[in-house]
This record gives C-alpha cells, structure tokens and sequence, in this order.
C-alpha cells in the first residue's frame, strides 16, 4: 500500500510540474503573430485540415501524430535560439492562415506545453455568447485567458505614450459585442528617472469611454534598475479605439551621485 501511495504521488507531482497553456489565434487577411518557446513543446491546432504549408528552414513543422496523421494538429519546434519567419498554411477549404513565428526564451522552470487553436475570424459567433461584465472582462484579460465571445488578438503596434522617454505597444486586442479590452506595454528608456503612472485619470478618447483599468506596476524604475516595464490593462465600451488612449504620466529624475 505504501509502494502504491508512493508512486500515486510520484504521479501526481509529475502532473503538475507541467504547465498547459491554450491561446486562440484567430486569422483573416492579415498575418498573425505567433510566439514559439525555445526548447519547449508548442501545439497549433487547425479548425480544418491543412493541405499544405510553407518551407521554412528557421522551424520544424510536422504532424503531432505521424503515423497517424489527421492534419490539423502539428507540432513546431524552433532550430534556432532566435529567429522569425512567416508561413502560409492552406487549409482544406482553400482558406490561407498566415502566420509569422517568433522564437522566444522560455523562462519557466516546468515543461510547458502550449497550444494554440488557429481559428477564422468568422469563427467566434458573438451573437451567441454568454454575457460578460465588465469586472468579469478585466480578469480574465489580467489572467491572458481566452473569453467566449471575445476576439482576442495578439499584436505588436507602437503607440504614443505621451511622454519621452517612455515607449507603448499595443500587445493584446479583446473585441466583444458589449465590451473591449486592450492590453499595452510600457517601458521607460530612460536611465535616471523614474516614471509614476495614474491609471485613475487614464483616458480613452473624449468623451472617455474607458469604464476599468489597471497596472502592473504604478511606478516605473530607470531603465535596466528594477521593474522599468509594466502592463496596463482597459475595459472599454466597444465604440472606443485604443490609439485615443491618454495615460496620465509625471517623472522624478535622481540626481547624479545622489542616493
């Protein structure tokens, strides 16, 4: 009995040391930024099978099972530490997923298997989803979950911080019926001032159609000298854009050789 709880927990243990993870892509004309982990299992599961892809030398891209193939599950795996590359799979109903790959360090000390279900925009029926509130919305974009009813895209769009020194992305996209939700990354450049945001004054256009917000960190170190990066998080109404956003801004610069 001993031997038998032993191994259970042996079992169990192994279980949790493996983190799944599952993303939804969803592709249209334009092409689709993918994040591949370095050394690590990824997963792309199609909504029809793929008749063919493009060659690529920087990625491995086979069938999950090979001796039995359906082809729409593949597993890729990068060749290289670093590199990007862009591929077109044709689906069997003449439908072209373009995505572009992005090898990545993963930072995890567990195996994790990550998976990513490439699905048409057409896909989601919004009309049809369960209603979401706004609360509801914000943790689940904190969480980076997939939401039903909510086209989640992930992006890389520059835009204006409204203060030197401090650059913004555009790095996530929630689009809903009733609500939107937008992700961006701030990182402060700069090597001696540090940089205090106000997400309670944040705006979103005038009038402001911003309803939630929160960020990571409020306080943004000196570039390379603690948490110079944070990630600031709105729920929006769904007629908002997110190039209107004002995220209020002051900064403090030390003084040199000072404490």
């Amino acid at each position: 009995m001993k031997y038998i709880m032993c191994c259970l927990t042996i079992l169990m243990l192994a279980e949790t040391s493996i983190a799944r993870e599952v993303k939804d892509v969803f592709f249209g004309t334009a092409t689709e930024s993918i994040e591949v982990p370095f050394g690590e299992k990824t997963i792309l599961i199609f909504s029809k099978k793929v008749k063919s892809h493009s060659k690529t030398s920087s990625y491995r891209i086979k069938p999950e099972d090979e001796s039995n193939p359906d082809y729409t599950t593949f597993t890729i795996s990068p060749n290289f530490t670093t590199g990007t590359s862009r591929v077109s799979f044709i689906l069997e109903n003449g439908k072209n997923a373009r995505l572009e790959f992005k090898t990545v360090q993963n930072l995890d000390t567990g195996f994790k298997e990550l998976t990513y279900e490439i699905k048409p925009k057409a896909y989601v029926d919004v009309s049809k989803a369960p209603p979401i509130g706004e609360v509801e919305l914000l943790k689940a974009i904190i969480r980076d979950d997939s939401v039903t009813g909510y086209k989640r895209r992930v992006l890389s769009k520059s835009v204006p911080s409204g203060k030197r020194g401090v650059t913004s992305r555009l790095v996530r996209t929630y689009k809903g019926r009733n609500l939107h939700g937008y992700v961006f990354k701030l990182k402060n450049e700069m090597k001696r001032t540090k940089v205090d945001i106000d997400v309670r004054k944040l705006r979103l256009g005038s009038p402001n159609l911003a309803i939630l917000s929160q960020a990571d960190f409020q306080t943004l170190a000196p570039k390379g000298k603690g948490d110079d990066v944070s990630f600031v998080r709105i729920v929006a109404k769904p007629s908002s854009q997110y190039k209107a956003v004002l995220m209020p801004m002051t900064t403090k610069t030390s003084k040199k050789g000072g404490k």
